[in-house]
Formats: structure tokens, C-alpha cells, sequence
């Protein structure tokens, strides 16, 4: 009687999280690929809205209209793309509380930009860590 052991295989499971890990990156890739293209192509379509207007070819209201509609795309596009590929925070330390509080404040920031107001109360102070490179120099030099 044989048995089926890639079901159960630690290994297996591993490999297969790794797949699925690597098909979403490849589609978070294409969708952000996706959204600088149509940006680009949009882009594009304003300047050619732009040429019109002035040579009188686009009565201006038309103009209005049809570029305030480009924006609102332009606008999701880029909102999706950032969605897909937030930028990276920049922080400037290894100590977890100080890297936990930035987190926290573009957090807040960031929501609050949709009208969505975030408060983070910590019970107690994060204890502070080091890593144990900067520990080393700072021995180092001591």
C-alpha cells in the first residue's frame, strides 16, 4: 500500500509556502508595473488635453471635465501602486521601542490623511534593545 507523503512533509510545506509567497510577489510586481503604465498613459492623455485646449481645438469646459476625471485615475492608480509597494520606513535606529514608535506615528499619519484617527496606548514602556552589534562597539569603545 503506498502512502501519499507530500501532504505531510515538513519540506514540502515549506516549499509550497515559498511558491505561493513567490506567485503573490510576482502578481504584486505586475499590478505595480501595471499601475505605472496606465500613470504613463494618462500622463500622456493630459498633455494631448493640454495641446487641444490651447489650439482651441477643446472648449475648455470639455477640458475641465476630462481632466478632472485623468486625476481621479491617476490619482487610484497611484494609490493601488502604493497599496502594492509601500515605501520603506526610514528608520534611524535598532532600539525596538524607538523603530515600534515610528511605526506607530506614520501609522497614524497616514490614516489620518483618510479621515481615520488612530491612538496606540502601550500598557508599558518597550524595554530598550540593542543589537548585539552596536553592544560590541560600544564595549569596544568604552
Amino acid at each position: 500500500m503506498a502512502k501519499d507523503l507530500s501532504r505531510s512533509c515538513p519540506i514540502c510545506e515549506g516549499l509550497q509556502e515559498y511558491k505561493d509567497f513567490a506567485e503573490t510577489r510576482n502578481v504584486r510586481e505586475l499590478l505595480v508595473g501595471l499601475t505605472h503604465e496606465i500613470g504613463n498613459n494618462l500622463q500622456a492623455i493630459r498633455s494631448e488635453l493640454d495641446l487641444l485646449t490651447l489650439s482651441g481645438a477643446l472648449p475648455e469646459q470639455s477640458s475641465k471635465t476630462v481632466i478632472r476625471g485623468v486625476q481621479q485615475i491617476r490619482k487610484l492608480t497611484g494609490e493601488i501602486a502604493e497599496y502594492l509597494s509601500p515605501p520603506p520606513l526610514q528608520l534611524t535606529s535598532e532600539d525596538l521601542a524607538l523603530v515600534l514608535a515610528e511605526v506607530i506615528r506614520v501609522s497614524e499619519r497616514e490614516l489620518a490623511e483618510h479621515g481615520i484617527q488612530l491612538t496606540v496606548l502601550l500598557r508599558e514602556p518597550l524595554p530598550s534593545v540593542v543589537s548585539p552589534t552596536l553592544l560590541y562597539i560600544w564595549r569596544f569603545w568604552s
